[in-house]
């Protein structure tokens, strides 16, 4: 990303900022969950200390307490995190979105065999853990403790496990959070910049470092999202009811790619298919459309969608071009 830009394709930088802030803005719901959750977080390691401490000095009614405090947050937990799964999607979806690109295009990156190997160790140890709180509790059963010391000892041997993945969804949405500040501040600035630019009618914009690499990285990410979107859908064949980019918020945002980006572009075309000749098909309710059969599947692509990616390329290639004259000229 160069350290100016345009005043005109600076809106389509503005609107690409917008889409993505829109994809990550939390609702108040949300954020009132996402405080419980961390209250509920909080609150298990408190009651396993209590109940640790009422074993100590054999109180029992104190420790009947404290697991049950214990019991109760747990049981938050478990009620709060399907409440906040549209969270928890969206928190993980560019995770999600850096493996599927992987897989599609059959690059695995260096982790890539130590996760799957990992998942299998994870299924050992909770089998372990297991295992051992059932001895526990046959052990406990012979002394006339039965099911109070089975769920007692197994909440106490599964909380660090309950607290470490809990604190890794947190820290992910915390992430988010400071994702939706930094698109906050990026899109104050540069809107300030475009009026400051459009008063004294300036053709460029300068930007800053931080600027310039935070819009390089956006961009990056809405290529990569649409290739991967492009790409798995095309081969699992689905119907065209799916929309294959989403529609509008990739077509705004990918108005905002450059030069950087056009290979990319290209490559998505290329990935779906090429063929320039389109065909007229009757589709089930009786209307006429024109599509593309995207080779290989049963996939079909919308002939509007596909002349979409073309006039994005073809924008791509005359920003290409309108910058190497610039750059002849200011030599």
């Amino acid at each position: 990303m160069p350290q100016r830009v345009e005043t005109a394709h600076l809106d389509s930088l503005l609107r690409a900022v917008q889409v993505e802030h829109e994809k990550a803005r939390l609702s108040r719901y949300k954020r009132v969950v996402f405080a419980l959750l961390q209250i509920a977080v909080y609150a298990i390691p408190t009651c396993a200390v209590l109940a640790v401490l009422a074993a100590i000095i054999d109180s029992g009614g104190a420790a009947l307490l404290a697991v049950g405090g214990m019991t109760l947050a747990i049981l938050s937990l478990f009620l709060l995190v399907p409440l906040n799964l549209p969270l928890f999607r969206t928190v993980w979806r560019r995770h999600r979105l850096a493996r599927r690109l992987d897989l599609l295009t059959g690059e695995e990156d260096a982790a890539g065999p130590r996760r799957r190997g990992s998942r299998g160790l994870w299924y050992l140890l909770g089998a372990t853990v297991l295992i051992l709180v059932l001895v526990i509790w046959y052990e406990r059963s012979a002394e006339g403790e039965g099911w109070f010391a089975f769920v007692s000892y197994f909440l106490i041997i599964l909380l660090p496990a309950v607290v470490y993945l809990i604190s890794r969804y947190l820290s992910r949405a915390n992430a988010r959070l400071a994702l939706l500040e930094d698109l906050d501040r990026l899109r104050a600035s540069l809107s300030e910049r475009q009026e400051e630019a459009k008063k004294a009618d300036e053709r460029f914009v300068p930007l800053s470092q931080v600027e310039a690499e935070r819009l390089a990285a956006l961009e990056s990410d809405v290529i990569s999202e649409a290739r991967v979107q492009a790409i798995s859908n095309a081969r699992s064949g689905r119907s065209r009811s799916y929309t294959i980019f989403k529609a509008t918020a990739f077509r705004d945002q990918l108005n905002a790619v450059d030069s950087r980006t056009r290979f990319e572009v290209e490559s998505v075309i290329q990935d779906l298919g090429r063929d320039p000749r389109p065909e007229r098909a009757r589709r089930e309710d009786g209307s006429d459309r024109w599509h593309l059969a995207v080779p290989g599947t049963s996939h079909e692509l919308s002939y509007e969608l596909r002349e979409d990616l073309q006039r994005i390329t073809v924008l791509a290639l005359r920003s290409d071009e309108r910058r190497h004259a610039e750059a002849s000229r200011d030599e």
